[in-house]
C-alpha cells in the first residue's frame, strides 16, 4: 500500500484502508499515507468526515492515538494554528449534540494535547458578539474540557468561570440567539439550521455552567422557561432547555410544576387566540366563520375536558345545548349501555372528567392547530418524564399531567396524537409500576 503513488484515482481506495481488519494497516494510513499527502484541504468533506470517524473511533489504542497526532499537529498546522479555520473544513452541524461525534472527540484529545493553545485560548466580547457555528462548538468543547475532563493541575491554573461568560452574560447571547431562530423558523430561512445549532450549543454551555451567582440563575430561569414555552421551537431545542431546566431547579415536583404551568399556558394561548380570530370575522348572515364554530358542542365540550393541565379546581360541567333535566339518578335513561359503563368507572375519582373522552371528541373534529398543540404539549410532556426519577406517589404534579394530557392523548382518534401519548404513557409506567398495571 505504501509503494502506491497517491493520485486522484488511487485516493478513495488509499483511504478505505483506514477500516482495514489488520491494526498495522489502519495506522499506516494516519501516520505516512495522509502526511505524505500533503494539505489536508485537498481532500473532500466527506473524505475528511470519513478519515476522521474511522480514526477517533477505532477500537485499537495506536489507531486513535495515530488520528489524534494528525489532527493535533498536522491538520492545525496546515490552517496556521487556526483551530476555527480547521472546523470550518468539517462537518461540525452533523455532530451528535449530546454524545458527541468525530470532531468532538478530536477536540478533546486537541486540548489534553495543545495546553499551551488552550491556555493562550482568549473567548473576548468580539468572539461571543459574532458567534458562528463553528465559533460555538468550539466554545462549548473548551467549556466541557475545562469543567469535567482537565486534570487538576490545569484546574489551577485555568479557571472555566474566568474564560466563559457569566451565567447572566450568556443568557443575554442565548436570548439574542433564540430570537434570531424563532424569526428565521417563522419566515422560513435558510439560516435556521445554524441558528438552530449555535442555540444548541449555547444550552449545552448553559447546562454545565456553575450557578452560584443567584442574578445569573434567575436570568437563565426566567429565559429557558419563555424558550419552553414558544410554540415555534423545534425539538431539539426544547429538549434540551427542558434539561436545562432541570439543572437550574433542584426539587423535581417544582420541576413538574413549572412543566406542568408552561403547557397549561400554551394550551390557554392558543385557546384565547382562537377564540378572538373567530369573533373577529363574523359572517354576514351572524355565523361565526372559521374552525372553531364548525366544531360541535359536545367536541368543544371534550376539548375543555382533554387540556385541562392545571391542578386547579376542574370546571362547571358544560352545559348541553339541548335542554336535558337530569333526574335523581346519574344515569339517563337515554343514554347507551355503553356510555352507562364508562359513566360508572368514573365516578369514583375527582379527574375522571378530564379522562371521558367522547368518540367523537378528538377525531375529526380537531383542527391542524389544535394537533399541533396537543403534539407539542406531548413531547414537553416527555422531555419532562425523561428527567425525572421519583415515583408519582410522591409527586402529584405528574397525576395531574397523567390525568389531564397523556391518557386523553392515548384515547384520542389521531394516529399522531395516539403515538405520542403511547410514549409518554411508557415513560410514566416505567416510574411506577402501579400505572403499568392499571393504563387504559
Amino acid at each position: 500500500m505504501c509503494i502506491l503513488s497517491t493520485t486522484a484515482c488511487t485516493l478513495p481506495y488509499l483511504l478505505e484502508r483506514a477500516s482495514d481488519v489488520d491494526a498495522s494497516v489502519r495506522r499506516t494510513v494516519f501516520t505516512r499515507i495522509l502526511p505524505e499527502l500533503g494539505d489536508f484541504r485537498q481532500l473532500s468533506i466527506g473524505m475528511r468526515e470519513d478519515v476522521l470517524r474511522c480514526g477517533m473511533t477505532d477500537r485499537d489504542e495506536s489507531v486513535r492515538k495515530a488520528a489524534r497526532d494528525m489532527f493535533n499537529n498536522k491538520w492545525v498546522n496546515d490552517a496556521n494554528g487556526d483551530l476555527l479555520e480547521v472546523l470550518e473544513r468539517l462537518d461540525v452541524a452533523s455532530e451528535n449534540i449530546e454524545e458527541g461525534g468525530p470532531t468532538y472527540m478530536a477536540l478533546r484529545g486537541f486540548w489534553d494535547a495543545r495546553k499551551d493553545v488552550m491556555l493562550d485560548l482568549k473567548l473576548d466580547q468580539e468572539f461571543w458578539d459574532g458567534l458562528t457555528v463553528e465559533g460555538s462548538f468550539l466554545a462549548r468543547s473548551f467549556n466541557d474540557y475545562c469543567r469535567t475532563s482537565s486534570p487538576q493541575d490545569i484546574r489551577k491554573t485555568l479557571d472555566a468561570d474566568e474564560c466563559m461568560p457569566e451565567p447572566a452574560r450568556l443568557a443575554i447571547y442565548l436570548q439574542r440567539h433564540i430570537n434570531k431562530l424563532v424569526m428565521a423558523f417563522k419566515n422560513d430561512d435558510e439560516e435556521a439550521v445554524g441558528l438552530e445549532f449555535i442555540v444548541q450549543q449555547l444550552l449545552l454551555i448553559a447546562m454545565a455552567s456553575d450557578y452560584g451567582d443567584e442574578i445569573g440563575r434567575r436570568s437563565m430561569f426566567a429565559l429557558i422557561r419563555e424558550c419552553i414555552g414558544i410554540f415555534e421551537m423545534s425539538e431539539p431545542v426544547t429538549k434540551l432547555a427542558v434539561k436545562v431546566l432541570r439543572t437550574l431547579v433542584t426539587s423535581e415536583t417544582d420541576f413538574c410544576l413549572i412543566i406542568l404551568e408552561i403547557v397549561a399556558a400554551i394550551h390557554d394561548a392558543t385557546v384565547e387566540d382562537d377564540f378572538h380570530s373567530a369573533h373577529s370575522n363574523p359572517s354576514h348572515d351572524g355565523v361565526v366563520e372559521g374552525p372553531v364554530a364548525a366544531r360541535s358542542d359536545s367536541s368543544r365540550a371534550t376539548s375543555a375536558r382533554t387540556h385541562t393541565y392545571a391542578p386547579a379546581t376542574p370546571p362547571a360541567p358544560i352545559t348541553p345545548p339541548a335542554p336535558i333535566t337530569p333526574p335523581a339518578p346519574i344515569t339517563p335513561p337515554q343514554r347507551s349501555r355503553k356510555r352507562k359503563r364508562g359513566r360508572a368507572e368514573k365516578d369514583s375519582e375527582s379527574d375522571a372528567d378530564m379522562m371521558d373522552v367522547d368518540e367523537n371528541g378528538l377525531g375529526d373534529g380537531m383542527s391542524l392547530e389544535e394537533v399541533a398543540v396537543n403534539l407539542k404539549c406531548l413531547y414537553i410532556a416527555q422531555c419532562m418524564l425523561e428527567n425525572v426519577v421519583s415515583g408519582m406517589k410522591n409527586n402529584p404534579h405528574l397525576v395531574t399531567m397523567l390525568n389531564g394530557l397523556i391518557v386523553p392523548a392515548v384515547r384520542s382518534h389521531h394516529v399522531v396524537i395516539r403515538e405520542a401519548g403511547l410514549m409518554c404513557l411508557g415513560l410514566s409506567c416505567l416510574l411506577d409500576k402501579v400505572y403499568t398495571y392499571n393504563s387504559p
